[in-house]
């Protein structure tokens, strides 16, 4: 009796290939979603807390309205607009030499403002509230605290958000209705402005 010699080697089916292959992909995926560390959120802007102003140091020009800020002469440009309707009298502050639209200081809605609340909060990154801490969740595509006096009263909300380029923007209200903030602006001049900012203080109150 002779027997016919068999080959060994046997043809896998394809749809074992495929089952396999989607198998490999999905336990890489799984993989990757349960190792990986989220990037933490930008550091937050300086926090804001409003003190009595003192005596203006060399070099600074104290401006505002209800809140002063003080901007060096040296590194900015200041300057007084005028607009036709209120707030007549707004204050722009632009780092010489950037490249960033100016900063603006008003006892009302600020001229990026009305594009602020339909794009800048839009476009911003979002930042998972479990990543921020306290009162920094951003559901809303920004985030955002209160301004407190030094006694710890509430005299503002502070705004602020990313895009996905290094764009930073920020939008401070305080509860007198004035105004200060900056448009989407590189990071590097977006601290810039921040310093000033962070110089909010309450002028004496006039003597009858």
């Amino acid at each position: 009796m002779r027997f016919m010699p068999q080959d060994s080697s046997r043809v896998v089916p394809a749809w074992l290939i495929s089952t396999l292959g989607g198998a490999v992909m999905v336990s890489a995926i799984a993989a990757y979603l349960v190792l990986r560390h989220p990037s933490p959120p930008p550091s937050p802007p300086p926090a804001i807390v409003v003190s009595a102003c003192r005596d203006l140091a060399p070099g600074m020009r104290r401006v505002g309205f209800d809140t002063h800020f003080d901007v060096p002469e040296t590194g900015f440009n200041l300057r007084i607009g005028r607009n036709d309707m209120p707030p007549q009298v707004f204050y722009c502050v632009r780092v010489k030499n950037g490249t960033a639209d100016t900063m603006e200081m008003s006892s009302g809605p600020l001229l990026f403002e009305a594009v602020w609340s339909s794009a800048y909060p839009v476009f911003s990154d979002r930042v998972d509230p479990a990543l921020a801490s306290g009162p920094l969740g951003s559901p809303n595509g920004y985030q955002e605290r209160d301004v407190r006096n030094v006694h710890g009263r509430v005299v503002g909300q502070d705004r602020w958000g990313h895009f996905k380029k290094g764009e930073r923007w920020r939008l401070v209200k305080f509860v007198s209705g004035e105004r200060v903030g900056y448009p989407p602006t590189p990071d590097n001049e977006a601290q810039l402005f921040d310093q000033i900012i962070s110089s909010a203080c309450f002028p004496p109150a006039p003597h009858p």
